[in-house]
């Protein structure tokens, strides 16, 4: 085989294992954009000193470890709670808050300001001013300082005309998809799979390559992207684990693609 390059940065799926330890039909595929997948191998030695030479007698290799550094541009919820150990939940309505909307109050008539959701019936509403004031609650016809709500509308008295206020809120949502990092757990141990396409110096073959970690688990920290004005990916890191027996803990494949 000649040498070769990595024109992309592939694509990665997850598979878990049955409660037996045996590989699962449970994939956790659609995993978003992918910047790079970096596969590392460390190999971990120890010196024996030889008490006539500024030489070692020998340098002996201890042990190997391994890791998979996948860096995303795309966030996807499924597969960052799989990392966690976690489950992705679909609730058909549950609550969500509105923090700090700002609002401007009219300066004419009608005093009345649309909200970015309907407001929960019975559910906590806080309004205060710029000086974090708050304004009081009433159920129609408010007076200066008051407020009153009616679905995603506030309405305010005339007194208050120009003022620029804050509204925290909760509100009700329908199909919720909701991710809970677990109290007491520990991250699963999973099979990774890369399809990549490498291809000779020349780009003149083209090869369709795997990378398959028999088994691994996420390590270190896994952060979500910072939320932020200019956008930003996020990454994390596999570890090799021990193979089950008789299997190599990584595979290389290559199988050279026909024109």
């Amino acid at each position: 085989m000649q040498s070769i390059i990595y024109p992309r940065a592939g694509r990665i799926v997850l598979r878990k294992f049955s409660a037996s330890g045996a590989l699962s039909d449970n994939f956790v595929v659609n995993n978003g954009t992918v910047e790079s997948i970096g596969a590392n191998v460390n190999i971990a030695t120890t010196e024996l000193a030889d008490g006539n030479s500024d030489f070692p007698m020998g340098v002996y290799d201890t042990g190997k470890s391994g890791q998979l550094v996948v860096t995303m541009s795309s966030f996807q919820p499924d597969l960052y709670a799989a990392l966690m150990g976690s489950e992705l939940e679909t609730i058909n309505e549950d609550t969500l808050w509105a923090a700090d909307q700002e609002i401007s109050v009219p300066e004419s008539s009608p005093f009345v300001v649309k909200l970015d959701h309907a407001v929960k019936s019975g559910g906590t509403f806080i309004l205060v001013d710029r000086e974090s004031s708050p304004f009081v609650k009433v159920e129609s016809s408010p007076a200066e300082g008051q407020f009153a709500v009616s679905g995603n509308e506030a309405e305010f008295n005339s007194a208050n005309a120009g003022q620029i206020v804050f509204a925290t809120y909760e509100w009700t949502a329908s199909d919720v998809k909701k991710l809970a990092i677990p109290t007491i757990g520990s991250r699963p141990v999973m099979q990774a799979i890369v399809s990549t396409e490498a291809t000779d110096d020349g780009e003149v073959n083209i090869y369709d390559a795997n990378v398959v970690v028999d088994k691994c688990k996420a390590t270190g920290d896994i952060n979500q992207p910072t939320q932020k004005r200019e956008p930003e990916g996020w990454s994390f890191t596999l570890q090799v684990l021990r193979p089950r027996p008789s299997y190599n803990p990584v595979y290389w494949k290559y199988a050279l693609r026909s024109q």
